[in-house]
């Protein structure tokens, strides 16, 4: 008895296949359609046939690895286009692009995939088999092949890299700062192990966490920024790059989705294991259809999360819950992140960054903690930021510090506005502390050094403590690029949550075994064919049906009244690699599948839209436009070895 449910679901989807595609599936899982016919009754016969239990296990005898992949991805992602799932495996060593979208189009004619009836263009798992096949099929480890030595995981150590990045910004002379910042990063930041800093995309993307950085430094919100989950420290970090520079992504316009984007990410990470380049793509992809986010350029894209924290990392674990620094006599302060959660401190201002890499290094000196004190920090400030990161302080480190204010003190240089106040004021201006990152310093009493450039925030600061009627001066423009947003609470909102990968690991133990348990029947089913059909087009048909596992019974072996479209040339047949050509170029569903050299000299295999012909017999030339590249490539027909039509899609219209 077929689930109504899942036969009303059939239905739908099996609707949308066009006539031509419909009837020669159907004459080829049940036989000849009789005349006149009724087509509900069709398609539950068809979906009888799919329902059975010999079929099921046929169907099951004949998938593969491909297959199981392909399936694991579409079922994860749950609805994609086509050329979506294709792409997915586009950095697939294993495989070529032709593979993988003649193999998509297989699993359509085995009628293991079919149309999605609620968005236009996309495809699901049959219904009816779709349950089954999650039992047996789906598998998270030979989707994600396990192929190196180091995790991809959401590392422990983004709140080093930004303080880290915070502390060369801050110690950095101000008109170098931009000009040096990339090529600092790229000798001081080992970590950054798989990052092209000769990229123009990777260097806006460092120039664009300068200018985010050197804001929350401006605006005193460092130390809360730092203070926030990873996650959400990634996700701010990515969206105000996006505001300074191009993503190698498009952000979907609901704002809680690239959040979800990376919560998924960031949980799915912890449950499995993804070792590889090229399964950490394929993770990524089926991440971003699952929260509409459109990614542009993968390699990019991978680049850009490596350098906010999501890389095949060493990361094994928190050993201990607060940080250790480890301080030498000559003042080099080193932290082990692999060995330390991060908990909040100042070390960027008074100590200026050596190098990091599975070590992060420091170094405390005159200059560096000067630079502390033009940023308002004083020698307790100091010393009890060192105690939170350190066992203890000792007296040779606190007689220096003591001595570089002493020595501090003797001249100071300010840069700002002078405000007079009265007695009254005065008393409220020091207790109120929404205005104390707009002071400088306090100059004598009721006097102060206000910030020129946030003049506008400290005269609205003014106002809201009752002072109504401020003098005019001449206002300087804002500098842009010191807004920053607030950072709004660190929770989980509108996550939607997905279990589904979870769920399959608790159940994904040898599942999948790397071998094609159909091939007895297939021997046999050849050997039925030779009988019935001794030579001809028919049995050339019908064997080719067996070898794409369209056929699994005997009860299938019948002379097709819909011929294949498929039509193939090779050698020297010039008018039949013409005629390969112009049906392609008729029907619009059709691709061509080209076997040629390479300006190299090497054979290569190529799939692409026909957009042109030019010549005629053996003189010609066809251009086709690549899958998935794009490119416009013209191939003499005397350099094609052999040459072949491809459908688009079983399913669409084009």
């Amino acid at each position: 008895m077929i689930d109504q449910n899942l036969l009303t679901q059939f239905n739908a989807s099996i609707s949308l296949i066009p006539d031509y595609e419909y009837f020669g599936l159907l004459e080829t899982y049940v036989g000849k359609v009789p005349t006149p016919f009724h087509k509900p009754q069709l398609n539950f016969t068809l979906a009888t046939f799919f329902a059975k239990d010999d079929v099921v296990e046929k169907i099951i005898d004949r998938i593969d690895l491909l297959d199981t992949q392909l399936i694991s991805a579409l079922y994860i992602s749950k609805s994609l286009k086509e050329e979506d799932l294709c792409n997915i495996f586009i950095h697939f060593e294993s495989y070529s692009y032709n593979t993988i979208i003649n193999r998509v189009i297989n699993l359509e004619e085995r009628l293991i995939f079919l149309p999605d009836s609620n968005t236009e263009h996309h495809i699901i798992i049959n219904p009816l088999l779709v349950r089954v096949l999650q039992k047996r099929v789906v598998s998270l480890p030979t989707l994600f092949v396990d192929e190196g030595e180091r995790r991809y995981l959401v590392s422990s150590k983004l709140p080093y890299v930004i303080q880290s990045l915070s502390a060369i910004i801050i110690h950095n002379k101000k008109e170098k700062r931009k000009k040096d910042f990339v090529s600092i990063i790229e000798h001081k930041f080992l970590h950054f192990h798989d990052i092209d800093f000769k990229n123009e995309e990777i260097v806006g993307f460092l120039k664009g966490l300068h200018v985010y950085i050197s804001s929350l430094i401006e605006m005193s919100k460092l130390e809360k920024f730092l203070s926030l989950s990873t996650i959400k420290m990634i996700d701010t970090l990515c969206i105000e790059l996006a505001k300074v520079t191009s993503l190698p992504c498009i952000l979907s316009e609901k704002r809680d989705d690239f959040y979800n984007f990376l919560i998924f990410i960031e949980e799915n990470l912890s449950i499995i294991s993804i070792t590889s380049l090229s399964s950490f793509k394929r993770f990524l992809l089926i991440a971003s259809h699952l929260y509409s986010i459109e990614i542009i350029n993968i390699d990019l894209f991978c680049m850009l999360l490596a350098l906010v924290g999501i890389s095949n990392s060493d990361d094994k674990g928190m050993m201990q819950e607060s940080p250790y620094g480890i301080i030498d006599t000559d003042f080099t302060v080193t932290f082990h992140p692999s060995l330390s959660n991060f908990v909040l401190n100042k070390i960027h201002y008074y100590a200026d960054l050596i190098l990091f890499d599975n070590a992060i290094t420091f170094t405390i000196s005159k200059i560096s903690v000067f630079r502390a004190f033009d940023y308002h920090l004083d020698v307790e400030d100091i010393l009890h930021d060192i105690r939170t990161w350190s066992k203890k302080v000792s007296p040779l480190l606190r007689q220096q510090i003591e001595y570089f204010y002493h020595e501090y003190q003797q001249i100071q240089i300010y840069d700002g506005m002078s405000v007079c106040v009265s007695e009254r004021l005065e008393k409220i201006i020091d207790n109120y502390d929404a205005l104390k990152p707009y002071i400088v310093t306090k100059i004598a009493n009721r006097v102060y050094l206000f910030t020129r450039e946030d003049e506008k925030k400290w005269r609205d600061e003014l106002i809201k403590i009752g002072v109504t009627t401020l003098p005019s001066t001449i206002q300087k423009s804002m500098n842009e690029s010191s807004h920053v947003e607030d950072f709004g609470e660190d929770q989980v909102k509108n996550i939607v949550s997905n279990k589904v990968l979870s769920e399959l690991l608790l159940h994904d133990v040898g599942r999948y075994v790397d071998k094609n348990r159909g091939e007895e029947d297939t021997f046999s089913l050849k050997k039925e064919v030779q009988r019935l059909f001794p030579s001809g087009s028919v049995k050339d048909e019908l064997v080719a049906k067996i070898d794409q596992k369209i056929i699994m019974l005997p009860s299938q072996i019948i002379a097709p009244q819909h011929k294949s479209a498929h039509i193939s040339a090779s050698g020297f047949d010039f008018n039949k690699k013409n005629l390969v050509i112009k049906t392609a170029m008729n029907h619009k569903s059709l691709l061509l599948e080209i076997s040629t050299l390479s300006d190299e000299g090497e054979l290569i295999s190529l799939i692409g839209l026909p957009v042109g012909y030019t010549g005629r017999d053996a003189q010609g030339s066809v251009v086709i436009k690549t899958i998935p590249e794009g490119k416009e490539i013209v191939i003499p027909v005397q350099k094609i070895f052999f040459i072949k039509t491809v459908k688009k899609s079983i399913f669409f219209k084009f």
